[in-house]
């Protein structure tokens, strides 16, 4: 069972890093051609998924081994905290006159897409019969 917390751990941190190079990327490319509020706003919708997803690993994955009941309710707490992460971080960066609304969108699509492709290229789980 502990190999599969540290996998699932391992999963998590792969995930964010390649949204945050995949973000980082994205942004520079849209600030060259687009301008500095739409690279900015892109990464603002990447940031409010990177950030609410890795408080929720942080919480449902870092608690170790424990009882079911215990492991189902920090999965949902976990789930609860990323989308008020989530949901704060765009209502603050919508608020901001500076950054263009569509490209937080674009960002926040961004950062949705690499976590399924990141996942099924890197997040492989022997089964042990």
């Amino acid at each position: 069972m502990q190999k599969h917390l540290a996998e699932g751990q391992r999963l998590a941190l792969l995930v964010a890093k390649w949204q945050a190079l995949t973000g980082v990327a994205a942004m520079l490319i849209v600030w060259v051609f687009i301008g500095q509020a739409a690279g900015l706003g892109l990464m603002a919708g990447v940031l409010s998924i990177l950030l609410g997803s890795l408080a929720m690993a942080q919480l449902s994955l870092g608690g170790g081994i424990q009882p079911a009941g215990r492991v189902y309710s920090r999965f949902w707490l976990g789930l609860c905290l990323k989308w008020l992460i989530v949901g704060l971080v765009l209502f603050l960066s919508f608020r901001m006159k500076a950054l263009a609304p569509l490209a937080i969108a674009a960002g926040v699509i961004l950062a949705l897409v690499v976590f399924p492709l990141v996942a099924m290229s890197g997040g492989k789980v022997k089964r042990e019969h």
